[in-house]
């Protein structure tokens, strides 16, 4: 069985981030498809994904509407097959229908991540990409590249991705 690298990406703050939406609403009178969505980020993503050999696992608040995220992210860009399942929703299953609470589950992003990974014993190397900081230790010193909100993946962030799934 072939090993996979895996990205999973966050969508706000890494895709979109408050210096675009500064920026869209200054040069953008008519709402646009979609618009919410920096097509140079996109490019960065898929730069990473190309030269690593990684495919894309939906980490964001976005994967609750699944598949219709991953059908916008193709629409922005995304190559069809790149993004190729999401985390759990841990965050969205808190608590029972009878108000009881789930217990023994970590309802982190990093826990999400961390499930995913150990029931997909053909992942071979991850990389994580989000703005968030919910991520276990392991996660932030080995598989974190953290997103500045403010300003969205940048070139750098782009540098350091390819040399954390390459090594």
């Amino acid at each position: 069985m072939e090993k996979k690298k895996i990205l999973f990406l966050d969508c706000d703050g890494v895709l979109n981030y408050t210096q675009w939406y500064i920026d869209k609403r200054a040069r953008c009178k008519e709402p646009i498809l979609d618009a919410d969505i920096d097509p140079a980020c996109v490019r960065r993503i898929i730069e990473i994904c190309s030269i690593t050999n990684a495919n894309i696992v939906l980490s964001s608040d976005w994967r609750v509407s699944w598949p219709g995220a991953r059908d916008r992210l193709q629409r922005a860009g995304f190559p069809e097959g790149l993004i190729i399942d999401k985390t759990p929703e841990h965050i969205w299953t808190r608590f029972l229908p009878t108000g009881e609470h789930k217990s023994g589950m970590d309802f982190s992003r990093g826990g999400e991540i961390q499930e995913w990974v150990d029931a997909h014993e053909d992942t071979y190397d991850y990389l994580i990409i989000d703005d968030r900081e919910d991520f276990t230790r392991e996660q932030r010193d080995f598989h974190l590249i953290q997103i500045n909100p403010w300003q969205g993946i940048t070139d750098r962030d782009v540098e350091n991705a390819i040399e954390l799934l390459s090594r």
